[in-house]
This record gives structure tokens, C-alpha cells and sequence, in this order.
């Protein structure tokens, strides 16, 4: 059998069944790695970082109290969430951490970098992190071999740029990377293990791309790296299951997400998943309840330029209508300034 067809049996499993293997996980990795005082819970303040968080903390007989093993708690309640506040949050979700923080530790990391200086030297967060990637790297390498990989594949045809993406090779168009995610997230909580000798315990899915699924397939719930060690416990989990685990703990979560189009938050600014005009939909809410956010991402940081490169039009449509009279001010007006 192989390792994707566990997979998929796994992400099959009943609740109760993923819940007392995640605990399972989480137990052999917490006592391989110093304890409650050796690891740490990275906490975005989504909803997949609230089930994670939350099933850390609480026992298995306060979610299943007909589990048949009531003495087997299997939880800590001691370690620490550690929140990576990039600077371009949606308010509402750094407002929903600072919330929590009165009746659990919350660590909070801050990047070294701003959003704007990372689009400004490596370029705009834009379709996937593995397609941003092929696609500044075949544009900035000095490597031939390389950039034929990204053009024209492997062997097997993988590690291409998609043949519906290839006109960002043309160098008039803007560039775009990955490597927002490292600048803002990754390298702070690189630099908080060193610090604190912690290893983390993250919430991320297979489900979530196909890039998550290989390295699930590969790993499984632990990654050990020369450089890191990490666990994703959730890592067979669905989307289904985490809404059904916060409803059934009664697990508080962040409002935003019972607005129109917000299924996931991450960045306010990010447009990794966004490859149609059906999809820009996620910044509906941020242009409305935010406007000054959304028009410095699209008019200072470039991302106007994506947008027309990937759907032709101007403005998304919703920006004409009522609710957004903001918007359409800015847009009659001489464009900010930094």
C-alpha cells in the first residue's frame, strides 16, 4: 500500500478516530522533545491553528466523554502558542489572539522584513508558493539547467512552470515569489527555536495543496530536517473536521470567518490560491471593512498589476458597488504615496 492511499484512509477515519491518533502523535513527539518546555504550538489565529491549539490543551474525555479510556487525558496545557504577527493580519484576527491571550500564554514573533520591502525585493506573493517559486527562479538564475527544468520539466514532467502561467517569463510583467512566507513567517520562527530551543507543532493538512500532500506522503506527522524538527499532527485532517472539532469543543474562533468568502485568512494581502476573478472574491471583505489596507496592497505594493494580468478587467466589479464608496474615491483620487 502506498503511502498516498494511507492517506487517503486516514483523511477517511471518524472524528474520534483522528483526534486520539493526533493526540498519539502529539504525545510520542512532546516527550521525544523535552516536554511541554521543549515545544511550542504556532498559532495563527485560524481556524486550523484553533483546533491544533486547543486539542494541545484539552483532554481527550472533555471531547468524546464516552471515549473508553477516561484516565488517558492526553493533553498540555503548557506550552506556548507563539503567534507570528506579520504586520499585514487582518485586524480582526490579531484582535481574536490578543483575546485568548488572558487565559493561555501567547508568545508573539515579529519579522525582520515588511511586506512591502518583500515584494519590493523579491516580488508579489501570487498563485502558489511552488509556481512563484519556478517562476523567479527561472527568471532570476544564472543557471541553465535550471531554468529549463522550470520551463520544460523533468523527466516526469513535474517542476514546470504551468504552461497557463508562463507569460510571467516575459520580464515586462511584474515579478512574484514565495518567499513572503519565509521572510514573514518562516525566518521568525526559525530564529524563535534558536532562542528558546523549542521545536513546533503546526496545523497544516494534506488537503491543503499538492505540495502539503508530497510532503505528508513523505514525512508524515514529522518533518526532521538537518535545521528543523517539526510535527504536524493534523497533517491527515480535512476542512470538514476541523469546523466539526471546534463546534464539537466549543472552541472559540474568529468571526471573520462568517463573512462572505473568507474561508482562509493568512495574510490580508496574500494572493497565493487567487488565479481567477471568482477567487479575488477573498479581498471583497477587506476592501469594504478595510479600505485602506486593500488599496495600499493594490496601488503602492503592485497588486493591481496581478489582478489585471490574471482576469483582464480593470477593478473587480464589486468595487462599483454599494459598500465601497471608499474605494471608488481613492480611485478618482491622485494614488497614495509610502
Amino acid at each position: 500500500m502506498s503511502n498516498a492511499d494511507i492517506l487517503k484512509i486516514r483523511q477517511n477515519m471518524p472524528l474520534v478516530d483522528k483526534v486520539l491518533k493526533t493526540k498519539l502523535v502529539l504525545k510520542q513527539f512532546i516527550e521525544s522533545h523535552g516536554g511541554e518546555d521543549g515545544c511550542y504550538v504556532s498559532f495563527s489565529g485560524g481556524k486550523d491553528s484553533v483546533a491544533l491549539a486547543f486539542l494541545v490543551s484539552t483532554p481527550m474525555k472533555h471531547l468524546f466523554p464516552e471515549f473508553p479510556h477516561p484516565d488517558l487525558d492526553l493533553c498540555w496545557p503548557n506550552i506556548p502558542w507563539v503567534f507570528a504577527n506579520t504586520g499585514v493580519e487582518f485586524p480582526d484576527i490579531v484582535q481574536f489572539v490578543k483575546s485568548l491571550s488572558d487565559n493561555h500564554p501567547i508568545e508573539v514573533i515579529l519579522p525582520s522584513m515588511t511586506f512591502r520591502q518583500v515584494v519590493k525585493k523579491y516580488g508579489y506573493p501570487v498563485i502558489s508558493k511552488e509556481q512563484s517559486q519556478f517562476i523567479r527562479e527561472a527568471r532570476t538564475t544564472k543557471s541553465s539547467k535550471l531554468r529549463d527544468i522550470r520551463v520544460n520539466g523533468r523527466e516526469n514532467g513535474r517542476s514546470k512552470i504551468s504552461e497557463k502561467w508562463k507569460f510571467y517569463l516575459n520580464p515586462e510583467t511584474p515579478m512574484v515569489s514565495h518567499m513572503c512566507c519565509f521572510k514573514l513567517k518562516k525566518d521568525p520562527f526559525k530564529k524563535y527555536e534558536k532562542a528558546t530551543g523549542r521545536v513546533g507543532i503546526l496545523g497544516t493538512m494534506a488537503e491543503e495543496s499538492q505540495l502539503r500532500a508530497q510532503q505528508y506522503n513523505k514525512h508524515g506527522c514529522v518533518i526532521e530536517n538537518k535545521d528543523r524538527t517539526l510535527c504536524t499532527p493534523m497533517g491527515f485532517w480535512k476542512t470538514q473536521d476541523v469546523w466539526d472539532i471546534i463546534h464539537k469543543g466549543n472552541f472559540p474562533y474568529c468571526q471573520i470567518y462568517n463573512e462572505p468568502g473568507i474561508e482562509r485568512t493568512g495574510c490580508s494581502g496574500c494572493m497565493f490560491g487567487v488565479t481567477s476573478l471568482e477567487r479575488f472574491e477573498k479581498f471583497r471583505y477587506l476592501a469594504k471593512t478595510y479600505p485602506k489596507w486593500f488599496w495600499v496592497y493594490w496601488e503602492i505594493n503592485g497588486m493591481k498589476d496581478h489582478f489585471r494580468l490574471i482576469t483582464g478587467l480593470e477593478f473587480p466589479p464589486w468595487v462599483f458597488e454599494e459598500g465601497f464608496e471608499i474605494i471608488r474615491g481613492m480611485i478618482n483620487a491622485k494614488p497614495p504615496t509610502e
